[in-house]
Parts: C-alpha cells; structure tokens; sequence
C-alpha cells in the first residue's frame, strides 16, 4: 500500500470514529473531505450519503453530492453507483 493510500484510509477512519460518537462534524467533514480528494473511494461515497441525505445537522448539496457519488462510483462502489442513478432520476445535482 502506498503511503497516500494510508493517509487517507487514516483520515477516513477517524472521521468515522468522529461521526459516530458524535464528535465534531465540523473536523469529521474535513477529514472526509481530505481522504476523498486523496481518492478514497469510501470516504468519496459516504460524503455522498452525507450531502444528498444532510446528514449530520449538514444542509443537503446535491452538486456535491453528485460529484463525490460520480467519483465512488467509477472505483465501483456500489451504494455510490445506487445514489447516482436515483440523483439523475430525480434531476437533483445533475
């Protein structure tokens, strides 16, 4: 693995543990995002769900939600794939 790779998956799984107990969003958003732009296929598909969800007290963002699910999907991650197909069906960031 290389070290690009390692950073973001680190980046990813402490967004996550940040996420999940409920720690600062703010932070959590930053890391994700960091991991993404790094192309972590994961994290590009949960900041999808988040924006096109407004998770996490966030305002939905159908662009970037779109934008992040256009990214996981073409590395094949299928709830990404998923969440693609119904943004086009429903025009939304598209």
């Amino acid at each position: 693995m290389n070290e690009n790779y390692q950073n973001a998956e680190k980046q990813y799984r402490e967004a996550l543990a940040m996420l999940e107990s409920n720690g600062n969003v703010a932070s959590a958003m930053e890391e994700l995002t960091g991991a993404a732009d790094a192309n972590h296929a994961e994290a590009q598909g949960r900041l999808a769900d988040i924006y096109a969800r407004g998770s996490y007290g966030m305002k939905p963002d159908f662009k970037k939600a779109a934008r992040y699910a256009t990214q996981a999907a073409h590395q094949e991650v299928c709830d990404a794939q998923w969440l693609l197909g119904y943004l086009y069906m429903n025009g939304s960031g598209v």
